[in-house]
């Protein structure tokens, strides 16, 4: 909702820079700019309120929304402020102009998985396709670009989601007020380093068969802490981008889970999984130490 809140008000500051150097003709633009504008306004702040409780610890959850509505009500008292002072000096055009560029801060921005389910990829210049990984709700995303400004992968829903836009000096700023807030931070980019190093041993050592437990166990305990059940789930993800991030043919993934499924280990009916033997799909792992 927040990136198409910023989108909708690049577009709409452009609009107004038109009508300012234009000039007006008809009072409808106006009244459109102004109707829409409220509108993105109406649902990004609600928005940016239910994200609060995903991102602090509930102890600290009442200071975080105040310390949130203040922070709100200063801007809304100290940007017309700033706006007319801008409006007065360089004009309506230039201050509809600055408006829309200062939008563009979403570029550097995190984005935290409100609901949905999504991979991220990277595209190699043959035209394949490479899974990076797959993200459930709670999950942030675009932690890559912190340091170079720029998405190493593209990110698509594989369902139907919900993301919340959080732009990262905002969130630099609400983090040095709360230092809880920057501990958890911290503890996702640790889950992320410690990711990649799980995704590097799973591609260099692991046999077919320990790959798929490996990828399903995961999976397991990521819906696990979130309440969902660990034992039966539906695979969003095709067996084609399966095997991309598993480093496996399509042949292969489809081979292993049909002899999972022989096996007792696993019962599986198209996307729908349910383990059946947990204990025997960690010993899959297990079997080479």
């Amino acid at each position: 909702m927040s990136v198409a809140r910023a989108t909708g008000e690049v577009i709409l500051s452009v609009e107004g820079v038109s009508l300012a150097f234009g000039g007006v003709r008809a009072l409808w633009p106006v009244y459109l700019l102004a109707a829409v504008g409220s509108a993105f306004g109406a649902f990004d702040g609600p928005a940016r309120q239910s994200l609060i409780p995903n991102l602090v610890p509930r102890e600290h959850l009442a200071n975080a929304i105040a310390l949130n509505t203040i922070m709100f009500q200063v801007a809304s008292v100290v940007g017309p402020a700033v706006g007319g002072i801008v409006i007065g000096s360089l004009g309506l055009a230039w201050a509809y102009a600055i408006n829309a560029l200062s939008f563009l801060c979403v570029i550097a921005a995190l984005f935290a998985i409100r609901s949905g389910f999504m991979k991220s990829c990277v595209l190699h210049d043959d035209g394949r396709e490479q899974v990076a990984g797959f993200h459930m709700a709670g999950d942030l995303l675009g932690l890559d670009a912190i340091g170079s400004g720029t998405h190493t992968c593209d990110t698509i829903a594989l369902e139907d989601s919900e993301v919340c836009e959080i732009p990262f000096p905002y969130l630099e700023q609400l983090s040095r007020e709360l230092p809880s807030l920057q501990q958890q931070l911290h503890r996702i980019m640790s889950r992320e380093i410690v990711r990649d190093y799980g995704v590097m041993l799973l591609l260099g050592s692991m046999s077919a068969e320990e790959r798929l437990a490996a990828f399903l166990l995961n999976l397991s305990q990521r819906f696990a802490a979130r309440g969902y059940s660990p034992s039966e789930f539906r695979l969003r993800m095709t067996r084609e981008e399966m095997g991309s991030y598993l480093g496996l043919k399509l042949e292969t993934v489809s081979r292993t889970l049909s002899a999972f499924q022989e096996r007792g280990l696993l019962g599986v009916r198209q996307k729908q999984v349910r383990i059946l033997d947990a204990p025997g799909l960690k010993a899959v792992l297990d079997q080479k130490r």
